[in-house]
């Protein structure tokens, strides 16, 4: 499973151990047949799970900035790529451009979407520049 996911999402190696963890979330939240149709999670806590929030592993998503931490006219979200989940029902996100893992309830999920790794200039923030012109006066 675990190979399944970084390959699907065409992740880097050096997330295997975030695969791995996400799989075995996934995993205690299948009905087993050797708990008689009942998940581990189950067994364990005595409450059925809720799995509404799972996404698929290595999606591209968009995690709000929150106003105090930015400027009028700076972007409302972050591109960022879901990589597992928190106790806390956070999703566990990694950012590619300062290269940390953030925690986030406050995210939109694109599973339609993955990071582009073979051609990192496409994914970079884009720099616009605007040529100014003056116009002749008349």
């Amino acid at each position: 499973m675990t190979r399944s996911m970084l390959k699907t999402k065409k992740l880097p190696k050096q997330f295997w151990g975030e695969a791995v963890s996400t799989s075995a979330y996934i995993l205690n939240r299948c009905p087993s047949s050797r708990l008689e149709g009942i998940t581990p999670e189950e067994a364990w806590s005595g409450k059925k799970p809720n799995i509404n929030h799972l996404r698929i592993f290595g999606s591209l998503c968009y995690k709000h900035v929150p106003d105090a931490q930015r400027k009028k006219l700076d972007d409302k979200s972050e591109r960022l790529i879901l990589i597992g989940y928190h106790t806390t029902g956070a999703y566990r996100l990694y950012n590619p451009y300062t290269q940390r893992i953030v925690l986030s309830r406050d995210v939109k999920v694109d599973e339609t979407q993955c990071w582009d790794w073979e051609s990192p200039t496409e994914n970079q923030k884009k720099n616009v520049s605007i040529q100014i012109v003056d116009q002749p006066e008349q």
